[in-house]
Parts: structure tokens; C-alpha cells; sequence
């Protein structure tokens, strides 16, 4: 088992609740951990990361893999294959994009929809790269490495939707060309000549991130080579997100806000830059403090004031529609982020790849230093509230952390036959050897049931609630009460002893469990569906 090592405490300071997932770059396996540190649960994979993972709403281990042997695999961050595994590390799906011209890499994104956001590199050669404009100086060998964002059906690997950056370029080397016009004049494209040199293997753009907005059918990503982000719309068809008009906001694919460099589009210098290699570029979300505003991990690389990175918010001239404010020949705003925070002294933190950042639901921000394999949490005002790094610690790419204490993170319920359903509650260390009581109803989550002591289980109280009451520790629901053991671990049952009403088919029910003496906590619910 991997033990953390718990580097400082600060008691005086409260961290956000919840499991931590993060992966070793040079492991295959996924760990969560609680707040104390500790290990509460792996998952075992086939091969390192490739980079990202994530957990699903339903609790299963998204996992970006590597795979070798192709020319894509050469470059920093590449991947190649994506898995989902069970809570019990069962591999439910495998999709992978690794050939001689394309590789999946770093990130993903998980849609309201189920679908997967991912980033994949395409090799268009260098003779498609000086066609579209570059400058035949600025280039090395035969690859030229552009990048799209795919839309990956969850279970089936198909793509159902695309945005390429090679459909949205202009150019002002070579007037013989379609690409031609004023750079400046078309922040809504990419300029095919910047940087104005050769790159490294021909990756000309390296996107390190991807994150989706629901509200406003966006996708955020950051270019490392670049050190800009760029939003553009989801809601258009591919053939839409490959043109200039169409979607939502009537751009096609086209960018709709830029910031970080805007040398990058010829309305700034160097002295301009405020992003220096950034990572992790994510929108707040809704209900936490910040919520839709932007926040990233800003490296620091080759920046003036020196070597250290810092987190930035920003807050961007956009309405309530979604519409960003472009102005006619100035930069992109803001010119200052609205929330900064750097280590004291900033050099404590520096990291020139990788490394990531979160908002917490309390308004904490949790810190990823990749490179040294550090995770950090500060709150508003700026003081660290928890500061640990993996015994044996390589390099981590991102962590994210949740709120989920009972697994699986959903179920379902065969009513014909019968069924049975095992559930774990993974507490965490800090709530060893607590007593508990998991409760369930058919009636919602909201707006939920008030405790004594004033704790809401996200269960609003019906007669199955009740039901399960009354019958806990029955063999229909099995140790539904008891004691966990000191690590926070304790395993339940369901077992419907035969078929399943019909009137329940269709339905969901919810399960959540409390701690008891004193009743001071409660879990996230999890549904189970019955179904026929």
C-alpha cells in the first residue's frame, strides 16, 4: 500500500472534505486518499498514465494510459488510450487513438451527456504546414503536430463530434495563400507563425488541458507553447466547429475568448505576457465561491520576475448569454487577475510542467506542484491549510478531489429475478471507528432531511425510509449499522430476497449513510435504479 506522508498540519485551518485522487506518472495504478493522508483505495491499471484521470458521477476511475510504439508517443504528455474501471477495478470500456498520425494526450473532460471531451494530436507534415502559411524556417523534419478536441460516445468510442485548430488559422507570410490576412485583425484564429521559431518534434500547439462549461455549452483548453487559453462553442455540429459561422454563438468554430499572450495575435509584446507555460485551465463551478470564473496553474516558465508558479483567477468580460467582450484592436481582458496566491517565498513552489488547480466547495483551492509531486490547499485568505506529498513520490499530473464516502456510485436493481447490491463506505481515517446508520428513500435528494444537530441527509424522509429503519441489519439490509473499523471502511448489503414489486420498476432510490454519536456527518447519496 502507498503511505503518504503527511509534511505539515494546520489545525488552525480547516481543509475541504473529501477523497483525492491522483496518480504517480511513473505508476500504474490510481489511488484515493483522505484528508489525513491515507490510502482508502486503488485501482490497478495495465500501463502509466497518459495523463489525467477522473472519477464519473457514477464513482468509476476514468484513466488516460500510455501507449508506445508510434510517433505520437515521443511527445510530452501523450497518451494513446482511455479506460474506465468499476470501483472494484473491472475494465468497462477501453478506446484508444494511437496510430501514425494521430495520439490521444493529457486530458479529458466528462460531459453532462456521458461523453468524453479528449485532446488528440494530428500530424498534418510539414508540407500541409507550409501550405497553410509557416514560415519554412520555423520548421524541423516532416511532422508538424496540430491538435483537435474529440467528443468520444462513453462505452462505444465513437466520435461524434471534432473541432480542429487547423480550420482556424490565418497568416501573414505568404499573400499567395487563403490563410493570408492581418493577424491582428482575427484573434478569433491562429496565427500559423507564432512562436516565430522551431518547436520542439513539431508540436506546434501542445494543449494540456480541457474543461466544459454546462451552462453555456463552452469548452476551455490551454496551450502550454502558446501560454494562452482559449474558449470556444460546443454547440455547434462538426461541420459548424470546422467554419466561421453557426452554433450558439454564431462563430462556428472560431475562438470566442483568448488570454495569457497577447503577443500570440500581434496586439502585445513579450512584456504583455501574464500566462508563462500555464496548466489546468478550469471554469469555477456553480454554487462554489468564484463560481464561472477562471482558474488555472500558472507555471511560471521564463518568467521575468523568476522562477515560481502561481494560481491566477480571472474573472472575463463575458454576459449571462455567454458573449465575451472582443475588443476592436486592444488585448483580451482582464489585464490582472482578479485572485492570486504563490508560496512564501514564491520559489517554495515552482514546477515548469504539468500541476494543476481546483476550487473547493468552501472556497479552499487545492494545489497540485506536478513536478515535486505536492499537494496543497489554501483558503481564500491565502493560508495553507494542508500540505502533503506521496512517500516515494514521483511527479503527479493533476489531482481533483470529491465528495463521495459510499460506493459504488450508482447501482441497479434487477426486479424480475431478484438482486443483491454491495455498498462500501470509505469515511476516511479522521471517522475510524464511528458508528453509522445507512438510510435510503424513493423521494429525491432534495431538499433533504434535517438531523439533530442540524446535519441534512440528502434523502428527503418517505415511508421507505421508514422501511429500511426499521428492517436495518435484516437480511435485506445488511450491516445497514455498525461500527467502522479505524481506517473508516465498512461494507453493507442489499439483498430484495426475491422479485421486486413492479410498481417500483422505473423508480430510484437513494442510500446515504450518517455517523452516529453525535450525528455530525452525512454522506453523499447514491442512487439505485430497478429496473425490469
Amino acid at each position: 500500500m502507498l503511505l503518504p506522508l503527511i509534511l505539515a498540519a494546520f489545525p488552525q485551518y480547516v481543509p475541504q472534505d473529501g477523497m483525492t485522487l491522483y496518480s504517480l506518472s511513473n505508476s500504474k495504478e490510481s489511488h484515493l486518499i483522505d484528508i489525513q493522508g491515507n490510502n482508502m483505495h486503488s485501482w490497478q491499471g495495465q500501463a502509466n498514465p497518459g495523463l489525467a484521470n477522473y472519477l464519473s458521477p457514477e464513482g468509476n476511475l476514468l484513466r488516460l494510459y500510455k501507449i508506445s510504439g508510434f510517433p505520437g508517443a515521443a511527445l510530452g504528455g501523450s497518451g494513446g488510450g482511455l479506460r474506465e474501471f468499476d470501483w472494484d477495478g473491472q475494465i468497462l470500456w477501453d478506446f484508444q487513438l494511437a496510430n501514425t498520425t494521430e495520439h490521444l494526450h493529457h486530458d479529458l473532460a466528462i460531459l453532462p451527456n456521458g461523453n468524453i471531451l479528449a485532446l488528440a494530436w494530428e500530424n498534418v507534415g510539414r508540407s500541409s504546414a507550409i501550405a497553410a502559411g509557416r514560415n519554412p524556417s520555423y520548421l524541423q523534419g516532416q511532422d508538424f503536430w496540430s491538435d483537435r478536441v474529440i467528443e468520444i460516445e462513453r462505452g462505444t468510442g465513437n466520435i461524434v463530434w471534432q473541432w480542429r485548430i487547423w480550420d482556424h488559422v490565418v497568416q501573414d507570410y505568404d499573400s499567395s495563400l487563403p490563410s493570408h490576412g492581418v493577424v491582428a485583425d482575427h484573434p478569433e484564429l491562429l496565427s500559423m507563425n507564432y512562436p516565430a521559431r522551431t518547436v520542439n518534434r513539431g508540436d506546434w500547439i501542445h494543449l494540456n488541458s480541457v474543461a466544459y462549461n454546462p451552462a453555456l455549452d463552452q469548452i476551455l483548453i490551454s496551450s502550454r507553447e502558446w501560454s494562452e487559453i482559449w474558449v470556444i462553442d460546443h454547440s455547434t455540429t462538426t461541420a459548424e466547429a470546422a467554419g466561421h459561422s453557426g452554433g450558439r454563438y454564431g462563430k462556428g468554430g472560431d475562438i470566442l475568448y483568448r488570454w495569457g499572450n497577447p503577443e500570440c495575435y500581434d496586439r502585445g509584446t513579450s512584456s504583455d505576457r501574464l500566462l508563462f507555460g500555464q496548466h489546468d485551465a478550469n471554469w469555477i463551478p456553480d454554487g462554489y465561491p468564484g463560481e464561472s470564473n477562471i482558474l488555472l496553474y500558472n507555471n511560471g516558465n521564463s518568467r521575468p520576475s523568476g522562477r515560481y508558479s502561481s494560481i491566477e483567477e480571472l474573472v472575463p468580460a463575458v454576459d449571462a448569454q455567454g458573449n465575451y467582450a472582443v475588443p476592436a484592436t486592444s488585448p483580451f481582458g482582464p489585464t490582472t487577475s482578479h485572485w492570486t496566491w504563490t508560496d512564501s517565498p514564491p520559489s517554495n513552489m515552482y514546477s515548469s510542467a504539468i500541476s494543476g488547480c481546483e476550487r473547493q466547495p468552501n472556497g479552499n483551492t487545492l494545489i497540485c506542484c506536478g513536478q515535486d509531486g505536492r499537494l496543497i490547499e489554501v483558503d481564500p485568505a491565502g493560508n495553507v491549510v494542508w500540505d502533503i506529498q506521496p512517500q516515494g513520490s514521483s511527479s503527479i499530473f493533476k489531482v481533483r478531489r470529491y465528495q463521495k464516502w459510499l460506493w459504488p456510485g450508482n447501482g441497479v436493481l434487477t426486479a424480475s429475478t431478484g438482486d443483491t447490491l454491495e455498498l462500501d463506505i470509505v469515511a476516511g481515517s479522521d471517522r475510524g471507528n464511528r458508528d453509522y446508520w445507512i438510510v435510503g428513500g424513493f423521494s429525491g435528494t432534495s431538499p433533504g432531511t434535517t438531523l439533530p444537530g442540524g446535519i441534512v441527509a440528502p434523502l428527503n424522509n418517505d415511508a421507505f425510509t421508514q422501511f429500511v429503519m426499521q428492517k436495518t441489519n435484516g437480511p435485506g439490509f445488511q450491516s445497514f449499522r455498525g461500527t467502522l473499523d479505524a481506517n473508516g471502511f465498512a461494507s453493507a448489503k442489499i439483498d430484495t430476497m426475491g422479485p421486486i414489486p413492479s410498481s417500483l420498476i422505473g423508480k430510484t432510490a437513494h442510500f446515504c449513510f450518517v455517523t452516529l454519536n453525535p450525528i455530525d456527518f452525512a454522506s453523499n447519496p447514491i442512487p439505485i435504479q430497478i429496473k425490469p
